[in-house]
């Protein structure tokens, strides 16, 4: 059972045509204002507007539809040891999705991140009861629904297809 207080994610709200995305809550508290992200996207005007604020400095920039090839969504596990590349290993995983708009020049645009506590992987050779411990209070957030449902809406919005988003 996904728990919301596990999750650092954005604000999103969609009323009809519209869908606005906030930055977390939590980076508002923590940063004291100082940091701001507010991306409108608005189907009647066929116009995406992202506004970032960094303390003194803000940027804004606008997008038509007809500029954006997809919409991107990427993960990548942030709980994963880095021996796991040669090594088996069994971990709770820290999940981050990001949301992205993919533009015809090729660059991206990232609008949001999700982050927040994954479920627990097992991918050594063992089977999962050896580690019945770790399934008891495995504890999971709900930045994987919240992204995918930000995602869907994005892509029914815009009326481009998803793809797979960058790794950095």
């Amino acid at each position: 059972m996904p728990f919301r207080f596990l999750t650092v994610s954005p604000r999103v709200l969609r009323t009809g045509k519209r869908l606005v995305i906030r930055a977390p809550i939590q980076i508002d508290l923590l940063l004291m204002g100082g940091f701001g992200q507010y991306v409108l996207v608005d189907a009647d005007t066929k116009q995406i507007t992202i506004k970032r604020r960094s303390f003194w400095q803000t940027t804004a920039r606008r997008l038509l539809f007809d500029h954006v090839r997809a919409v991107t969504y990427g993960y990548v596990d942030l709980g994963e040891p880095y021996t796991s590349e040669i090594f088996e290993s069994a971990h709770d995983s820290y999940d981050h999705f990001t949301v992205g708009l993919r533009l015809t020049d090729t660059s991206e645009v990232v609008l949001a991140d999700f982050v927040g506590e994954g479920g627990f992987r097992n991918e050594t050779g063992m089977p999962n009861w050896a580690f019945i411990h770790r399934f008891f209070f495995n504890l999971v957030g709900t930045q994987e629904n919240d992204s995918r449902r930000l995602v869907d809406g994005l892509s029914e919005l815009i009326g481009v297809p998803v793809i797979p988003g960058r790794r950095w």
